[in-house]
């Protein structure tokens, strides 16, 4: 209920910001410039949750609305609840598009748009408690030191980018769906935390995006 309330209360404010948008209307940019940002919720969240790290945005157009989409980064995490206490750490890279579908019609890199992304991990997982139910009903406590496990997941999701004031600066916020897809782990355990990803009991999860960043004007070739 947390993460529906805050990723409500983000996108609300984005789009009162982006209401400056006079058009839906899609039209042909004069540049198709690459935009590198840096995420800025992760790093304040941190101050309130096990999460330590961040995390690099890169996107551009290549066709009409399309544009490809790469982010890069490092998660230092940890769930300690109930039966288990797992620390993790490792880089992500997701890989992806965003569909442009509503643009500023005096600025054609303000945009809403519609993505998705498949993420990758490899990360150190180190379970320092999780407990062991015995078959006549009595528990013991195991451990499994650090070791490589591998997560594939997907990430359906919806966003914004908005210009900010007078400059090449954006921000840029998106929500995801995240679906877990694929794990690999030598011990056969499912993590219930994953850098890139979150936090997880069930396989899915939420996640917000906040990025800052600045826009690379680069020439466009006529075709696009």
């Amino acid at each position: 209920m947390k993460t529906f309330c805050i990723l409500i209360c983000i996108f609300s404010t984005v789009f009162t910001a982006a209401q400056q948008i006079d058009s839906i209307i899609i039209r042909p940019s004069t540049s198709s410039p690459l935009f590198v940002g840096v995420d800025i919720v992760a790093p304040a969240f941190s101050i309130f949750s096990d999460q330590i790290g961040g995390e690099i945005l890169l996107s551009k157009q290549v066709y009409n609305q399309w544009h490809a989409a790469a982010e890069v980064g490092y998660h230092i995490n940890a769930y300690n609840k109930g039966a288990w206490d797992v620390e993790v750490s490792g880089v992500f890279t997701r890989i992806g598009f965003n569909y442009v579908i509503s643009q500023d019609i005096e600025n054609a890199n303000n945009i809403f748009y519609l993505g998705a992304r498949i993420g990758y991990s490899p990360f150190a997982l180190t379970v320092n408690r999780y407990i062991i139910q015995g078959y006549d009903a009595v528990s013991a406590e195991g451990s499994l030191p650090a070791h490589t496990t591998h997560s594939i997941w997907l990430e359906p999701l919806g966003g914004a980018r908005v210009k900010l004031f007078n400059t090449n600066f954006y921000a840029d916020a998106s929500a995801r769906l995240r679906i877990n897809a694929f794990y690999i782990n030598p011990h056969g355990i499912n993590s219930l935390v994953m850098p890139g990803f979150g936090q997880s009991q069930s396989g899915l999860g939420f996640g917000l995006i906040w990025a800052v960043g600045y826009q690379i004007p680069l020439s466009r070739s006529s075709n696009m």
